[in-house]
């Protein structure tokens, strides 16, 4: 009696999605749009991987955005709110903050928590030396130099310091309700004589860059 009442639950519980023909035609679409969702993932991972570039008016949302959030750096100081820094920096994250030097190795400090790092000089401003958006479309990352002023006190006589480069990666992440952006993941100021590390191309940012 038990196995009859058994095989009787499981044949309902099966028939279940399909008691009208609304629901069966419902079930089934989701399902075709799961595996063309699939599909087209595997599709994308596999022409990402192969080489094939981002879209060119994704690739060219990413700079302008990129270039955005980095011209934004200057306008930051230690006393941001929690919003203003986001607007800038992908808070959460792993990995996700600002070295100063010393490659892979060096402390990372996260965004919320930058203090003096905030504190450009007036009249500073960066430029781009190169920007490359991940084939996936989902990542980038570039170098700036930071470009001091000249020192206002003439008495002085000394020449402006050498600018200091940031490399900085950046992700389209959920951002708010109402969708993705991109933001800053993470910045590292290169220390001097180093060389600017690689840009690309390439599929996914490797986890260890900058």
């Amino acid at each position: 009696m038990h196995k009859i009442q058994t095989a009787a639950a499981i044949a309902t519980s099966l028939a279940l999605p399909f008691a009208t023909p609304a629901h069966a035609q419902a079930w089934l679409g989701q399902y075709a749009a799961d595996l063309s969702y699939q599909h087209n993932k595997a599709k994308a991972e596999a022409a990402c991987l192969a080489g094939v570039p981002p879209r060119a008016d994704k690739a060219q949302r990413a700079a302008r955005d990129g270039a955005a959030l980095i011209s934004a750096l200057p306008l930051l100081s230690s006393s941001s709110t929690p919003k203003q820094l986001a607007a800038v920096f992908l808070m959460q994250g792993e990995g996700n903050g600002w070295r100063d030097g010393g490659g892979a190795a060096a402390a990372t400090a996260p965004f919320s928590a930058l203090g003096a790092r905030l504190a450009f000089p007036a009249g500073a401003r960066f430029v781009a030396q190169g920007f490359v958006t991940g084939n996936d479309a989902m990542s980038a990352r570039g170098v700036w130099r930071l470009e001091l002023p000249a020192p206002v006190a003439a008495a002085t006589q000394q020449p402006a310091p050498a600018p200091a480069r940031y490399a900085v990666s950046f992700a389209w992440a959920p951002v708010s309700l109402f969708g993705n952006g991109w933001r800053i993941t993470r910045l590292r100021v290169l220390a001097p004589g180093e060389g600017d590390p690689p840009l690309g191309p390439y599929c996914h940012l490797p986890p260890d860059w900058p």
